[in-house]
């Protein structure tokens, strides 16, 4: 006679996704330029290096085994009223990252290359310089686009499809999360170029953005560990 027992850890997938997340986490590292402060020229190569032998181990390791059962089996589905009460929150936090990423173009990366000038007194210089509309324009598209996509969970939530359980939720806010501080610097490079322009700076980025990129990386491992959760999802003889 077989007893039930608790769910058991597939250890493959287990280790095949904490060292794929481990990979991303070293190329966010080697992305946001935090090992230049070292002085070592080689070193970033080396972790670019290193994040890509581990991406593949781990996506090897994720796919060197079939698991025994379907996975999150008995998810548990939300309510109406979770359901909106969750996408209303998920959309306002997406909002304010959002909000923050557009702050780091329009006001803090520009500070940061032109350090003693204000943000104000920069963009009247571009704008003198007919630099300012264009810069402006890619910025404003991705404020918008991703402004949008935040609305997502809350539509969602609203709408309530049968499918949707508090995990899926979660999955799609980080994602969104991860994706849109992923393509930030594409709103704010033509603002980058434009103070270099303008002033004849070098490129640069905001103290802020090793941060906000940080916490990019860290959703993206989120969504990675919550996507392929490790447990077999089935009891196990004893």
């Amino acid at each position: 006679m077989s007893i039930p027992r608790e769910h058991s850890l597939d250890y493959p997938r287990l280790g095949g996704t904490l060292i794929l997340s481990a990979g991303v986490a070293l190329f966010g590292c080697w992305f946001t330029g935090m090992y230049a402060i070292t002085g070592i020229a080689w070193l970033g190569a080396v972790v670019a290096i290193v994040a890509l032998v581990a991406a593949v181990v781990g996506v090897v390791l994720l796919f060197s085994r079939r698991r025994t059962a379907e996975p999150h089996t008995g998810e548990r589905m939300l309510g109406r009223g979770q359901r909106v009460v969750l996408g209303v929150a998920a959309s306002a936090a997406l909002l304010v990252v959002v909000a923050l990423g557009f702050l780091d173009g329009y006001v803090w990366m520009p500070e940061a290359l032109m350090p003693g000038m204000t943000a104000a007194e920069i963009r009247a210089r571009m704008d003198d310089a007919g630099e300012l509309g264009s810069s402006l324009t890619m910025l404003g598209i991705w404020t918008v686009c991703w402004g949008l996509a935040a609305l997502a969970p809350c539509v969602l939530g609203v709408i309530g499809p049968a499918w949707l359980s508090a995990r899926r939720m979660l999955l799609l806010t980080l994602g969104i999360v991860a994706a849109a501080i992923f393509f930030q610097w594409m709103g704010t490079f033509s603002m980058g170029m434009g103070v270099a322009d303008t002033f004849g700076t070098s490129g640069g980025q905001s103290s802020f953005w090793v941060f906000y990129s940080m916490l990019g990386q860290a959703s993206l491992i989120a969504v990675i560990a919550l996507w392929l959760r490790p447990w077999t999802g089935g009891p196990r003889a004893a």
